[in-house]
C-alpha cells in the first residue's frame, strides 16, 4: 500500500468511518504488486506459476475483507454511494506533473525514515 494513499488522498475528506475502513481493511488484505513479485520469484522453482496462485489469492481477499470490514464498523451515516467529483486538478500539466513528484517524493523520504527507524 504504498502507492494507494496517493490515490484516494483527494477522497478520504468525504469517506465516513465505515468507508475508510473499508478501504484500510482491503489495502490490507491484499499483496503489494513488488511483494507479489518478490514471492512468485521465491516460489517459482517449488511452485509453477506461483504469481497466478498469489494473484488470485489477493483478489478473493478483497470480498472477504469488505464483509469482515462491515460488520467490524456497520455503516451508520449515509455511504457515498459511489458519487465522483473530481477533484481540483491542478493549472496545467507542469503542476501536475510538480504535485506528483512532490508527493512521491515525500512518501518516499516517510517510507525510508521508517526503515531507517526499523534498522
Amino acid at each position: 500500500m504504498v502507492e494507494a494513499p496517493l490515490f484516494v488522498r483527494p477522497y478520504l475528506a468525504r469517506l465516513s468511518t465505515s468507508e475508510l475502513f473499508v478501504l484500510m481493511c482491503t489495502g490490507m488484505a491484499t499483496i503489494a504488486g513488488t511483494v507479489l513479485v518478490l514471492y512468485a520469484g521465491f516460489l517459482a522453482p517449488v511452485i509453477p506459476d506461483a504469481i497466478g496462485h498469489l494473484l488470485v489469492a489477493s483478489v478473493i481477499s478483497v470480498p472477504a475483507a469488505i464483509a469482515i470490514a462491515h460488520v467490524i464498523v456497520p455503516e451508520t451515516a449515509p455511504p457515498t454511494e459511489g458519487r465522483w467529483v473530481p477533484p481540483e486538478g491542478a493549472s496545467s500539466t507542469v503542476a501536475a506533473i510538480t504535485d506528483g513528484t512532490q508527493n512521491g517524493l515525500q512518501l518516499c523520504l516517510h517510507i525510508a525514515a521508517m526503515l531507517i527507524v526499523l534498522i
